[in-house]
């Protein structure tokens, strides 16, 4: 048998190409029809009247062959080409030629996407597996869901005497906040949701809250308690899925946080980083929630119809995605134009989601217009997640920002002066413009600029007394 082996399609194309001159020079000539007609030759000047291309299941581009016809069987082909003479029966055409090559690189995509469709199915089978085991972990357990299920309801004397107002501070209530959130959404929706999915539901989104100093359960539920009292005490007519999306997005808009800010991962180049290109926390978030309400008992949503399904999806994930602080400065000056104007309409789709947008952003950071003993544990628990963050940093190499630089922590109080002053403020202030119910959260929010104020200044006297002691014992 002759074989000729080709290392690459390129030496197939100069072959091709040197039998295409060889045609040319003996066109002049009239051969024996025996000879073998200008096919292609093995290197020993033998004819072939029957060409094959047989391709192996691990094909690449070193491995093409090409051989007689009844040459080696492979157990597996992809494809198999029989070119015979052409018309006039003495040699191959340039049409041959062509038909040969396209069939030869057709093989190498069908073996090429073949591999790519089974590596994928494989990768699938995986990911199925993944999120099994994932579902099962993230879930909350069945002994805590049927002991909340038993008893959803939160007796009377249970209920926090604030839990009605924005003053509201869960620190010390954590037990009580998965019924207390029945509360809320019994109260705001009747008997609109399932009350074992709604269990099973908010006992895995708090498991999914990590334990850090602040961005933890305790501050999702303290946001959604806000959009409540918001709902509440606001006369804007909101419709039941903007309620819905506000309250379950508050909740949720904080899942699985980790600690660090969205300029930690890019900074450092992590993984989080390369899947969102903007809001990559709030991206996450908003993922991580639905995962969870896909998980099987947890679709709190099932009786919404599909186009509703879909509409509060949207809701929620412009709700989440609006706690990204850095898309509120945009948002405030839009609205702010719109109310010197006039021209705020909430029939307008976009000033309306601007107000939803600024209502989330209101809520995050509810904690600023909460009373003072309340602001104070507020505010080390925050601190305390920045300086853990500005270690991290430091550790990489990296130089934190200032308020995330514990050497800088006697500045807390400076800190959160222009914190309030530049952002608090001014957004509380355009937010009681549209929805008067929520003055309270203005007032205490520039009781707390002034209690601020108050301790920098006694941080200053006794940095003054302590120098002047200091330099006294010096003399």
């Amino acid at each position: 048998m002759n074989v000729i082996v080709f290392s690459s399609l390129k030496e197939l194309s100069h072959q091709l190409e040197r039998e295409r001159r060889y045609r040319c020079e003996s066109h002049r000539q009239k051969r024996d029809s025996n000879n073998g007609g200008g096919s292609l030759e093995d290197g020993r000047g033998e004819p072939w009247a029957v060409i094959q291309i047989r391709i192996s299941k691990g094909w690449s581009y070193e491995d093409i062959e090409v051989f007689q016809d009844g040459g080696t069987q492979y157990a597996q082909r992809a494809g198999e080409a029989v070119l015979g003479f052409g018309k006039n029966g003495d040699h191959f055409t340039l049409e041959d030629e062509s038909a040969f090559k396209l069939f030869a690189i057709y093989c190498a995509l069908a073996l090429h996407y073949s591999r790519i469709y089974t590596l994928l199915s494989h990768k699938h089978m995986k990911y199925q597996v993944a999120m099994d085991v994932l579902n099962y972990h993230i879930s909350c357990s069945d002994d805590e869901y049927k002991a909340l299920l038993k008893a959803p309801e939160i007796a009377e004397n249970l209920i926090p005497a604030d839990f009605d107002t924005y003053d509201f501070c869960c620190y010390d209530y954590t037990e009580h906040l998965p019924k207390l959130f029945i509360k809320l959404i019994q109260e705001t929706f009747t008997n609109t949701f399932e009350m074992r999915k709604l269990c099973r539901f908010i006992l895995t989104v708090r498991k999914n809250y990590r334990p850090v100093q602040y961005h933890n359960w305790e501050h999702g539920f303290h946001v959604g308690h806000s959009l409540w009292q918001m709902i509440r005490k606001c006369k804007f007519q909101f419709t039941n899925l903007e309620k819905m999306a506000l309250i379950i997005g508050g909740v949720c808009h904080d899942i699985d946080h980790r600690g660090y800010n969205n300029d930690f991962f890019k900074k450092l180049k992590l993984p989080l980083a390369a899947l969102y290109s903007t809001s990559l926390m709030e991206e996450h978030h908003y993922k991580q929630m639905i995962t969870i309400l896909h998980a099987e008992g947890h679709e709190i949503f099932s009786f919404l119809t599909a186009d509703e399904h879909r509409l509060i999806l949207d809701y929620i994930r412009k709700n989440i995605i609006a706690t990204d602080l850095s898309l509120y400065f945009t948002n405030q000056k839009f609205l702010t134009g719109l109310i010197e104007r006039k021209e705020f309409n909430p029939e307008v789709g976009a000033h309306r989601h601007g107000l939803l947008a600024l209502m989330m952003t209101g809520a995050d950071l509810c904690a600023i217009a909460k009373p003072w003993h309340t602001q104070q544990r507020t505010a080390k628990f925050i601190y305390d997640e920045f300086f853990m963050q500005g270690d991290e940093e430091k550790k990489r190499g990296l130089q934190p920002i200032p308020m995330m630089d514990r050497h800088y922590q006697d500045d807390i109080p400076k800190n959160q002066i222009g914190f309030i002053s530049f952002i608090c403020k001014p957004l509380y202030t355009t937010l009681s413009v549209l929805l008067p119910g929520t003055k309270r959260l203005l007032d205490g929010t520039i009781t707390s600029m002034d209690k601020w104020k108050v301790e920098m200044e006694e941080q200053k006297a006794a940095r003054e007394k302590a120098t002047k002691e200091q330099s006294a014992r010096a003399e």
